[in-house]
């Protein structure tokens, strides 16, 4: 708690659903927080925009000026860069958009804090799981050659090997997050399996899948993710140019996500659709997180089945 009461962070993509639950962990610990996001933050973020230790500023990290009048507002010891184009579906839509926010964007802000004279414990940037591209065998270990092949992926890839250029390069003290599937309250993203499926099972609905039901991902539950976040953020000078994976290691399939997110709605009795129509996902991922384990004594708490019924009793208290 002492460490935050003396930091000042900046926050970018605060409006987003890791962003919001950092931003106000941090400042919850003391921090003084300038939280940032090309759009307001929705009131279901829960969002202490009130607080007189946080800040919410309207910014698109694509606007270098923008960046550089905010840095010129703030003395930042603390960077956490977050603002991304994050949905799959939408990047492959619009890859443009894609790539000029998470790739311009990232060079946009480490390139101001390269020429800022402050940020004292650097800056961690968001990349993916996803930058490893498909792989036969996980889990990845950041070891793992990064071969993503689709234009979410592939922008998160270049994110990350833009990062870490800044630090060998620059000696910018950058380090970067590649976390598994982050699911918990407040993801307003109802594409996604988890806030889907609990809304479906809301509606007394059947929720559907689009593949098969077979593919695997590892899901790491918000808490969890701000723990990484927040524990990266504290060491970050001492293992700066390094990227770390946060998951559970754990790799659990679409049909058993969903039959457990029944099972502590009590919705078990509603079979979900199997559509087998999905294209072009990564069949099975999940990440080995021992480094972080090993380096940063960070490792995740939360059961999958805690972390989906703390979700679902959220949503429970606000769609009903």
């Amino acid at each position: 708690m002492s460490f935050w009461r003396d930091e000042t962070v900046l926050v970018t993509g605060a409006a987003g659903f890791v962003g919001a639950h950092l931003a106000s962990d941090l400042e919850s610990r003391g921090a003084t927080v300038v939280a940032t996001d090309i759009d307001t933050v929705p009131a279901e973020r829960d969002l202490n925009t009130e607080s007189d230790r946080l800040d919410f500023e309207i910014l698109d990290v694509r606007d270098r000026e923008s960046i550089e009048s905010l840095f010129a507002d703030y003395d930042f010891d603390l960077v956490y860069h977050l603002a991304a184009e994050s949905l799959v579906g939408d990047a492959k839509a619009d890859p443009t958009r894609a790539f000029s926010t998470n790739v311009e964007g990232t060079w946009n802000v480490l390139d101001v804090v390269r020429e800022s004279e402050g940020v004292s414990d650097g800056v961690v940037v968001a990349s993916s799981d996803k930058a490893y591209g498909p792989m036969e065998n996980p889990p990845y270990t950041e070891d793992t050659a990064l071969t993503p092949d689709a234009p979410y992926s592939v922008s998160k890839m270049a994110a990350d090997r833009i990062a870490r250029t800044y630090h060998t390069s620059y000696d910018v003290p950058v380090t970067v997050t590649r976390c598994s599937n982050i699911y918990g309250p407040g993801d307003l993203n109802f594409s996604r399996i988890v806030p889907g499926t609990i809304r479906k099972y809301l509606d007394d609905e059947a929720p559907v899948i689009r593949s098969d039901g077979s593919p695997t991902r590892d899901y790491l539950y918000i808490d969890d993710a701000v723990s990484a976040y927040r524990t990266l953020g504290r060491q970050n000078r001492s293992v700066a140019g390094e990227a770390f994976n946060f998951g559970t290691g754990t790799g659990t399939s679409v049909l058993e996500l969903v039959s457990l997110v029944g099972d502590v709605m009590g919705k078990d009795d509603l079979e979900p659709v199997v559509k087998g129509t999905a294209e072009g996902h990564i069949t099975h991922q999940r990440v080995d997180a021992e480094k972080a384990e090993q380096s940063l004594d960070w490792r995740p708490e939360t059961s999958l089945e805690d972390g989906l019924g703390r979700t679902a009793q959220w949503y429970e208290d606000r769609l009903e």
